[in-house]
C-alpha cells in the first residue's frame, strides 16, 4: 500500500497557496497528490489518534497566522498534537510556519 501523509495547513479557503503547497509537498516527496491528505487547522485540530493513522506528518504554511502571535484558532491544541507526535516517534517534516510550530511545541521561542 502506498504511503499516506497527513499535511497540516493553516490557510484560509481562498488562499491560492493552499493547493500549491500540497502539490509541492507531493512533488518533493515523489508522491502522487492523492497520497498527501490536507487537513486545514482552521477547521480544528486532528486528534493524536487520527494523525497516527497516517505514515507521516507534514506541517506546512499559513497565510494569515503567526506562531509569534499565537493567533491560530486552536493554537494550544495544535501544539499538544505536535508534542504527542514527537513523543510517539512518528515521522514529521515541518517547514515555514510548521517549523515554527514545532519549535514552540518543543519549548523554544519564536
Amino acid at each position: 500500500m502506498p504511503p499516506r501523509i497527513l499535511l497540516l495547513q493553516a490557510r484560509n479557503h481562498d488562499d491560492a497557496a493552499r493547493l500549491e503547497e500540497r502539490q509541492s509537498f507531493a512533488d518533493k516527496a515523489k508522491l502522487d497528490i492523492e497520497q498527501v491528505v490536507p487537513y486545514n487547522l482552521l477547521s480544528g485540530t486532528p486528534t493524536l489518534r487520527e494523525a497516527l493513522v497516517y505514515d507521516a506528518l507534514m506541517v506546512g504554511g499559513s497565510g494569515d497566522f503567526y506562531v509569534s502571535k499565537g493567533n491560530l484558532p486552536g493554537f494550544a491544541q495544535v501544539l499538544d498534537l505536535l508534542r504527542g507526535m514527537v513523543a510517539s516517534d512518528h515521522p514529521i517534516f515541518a517547514s515555514y510556519f510548521g517549523f515554527q510550530l514545532m519549535v514552540k511545541a518543543l519549548g523554544g521561542d519564536i
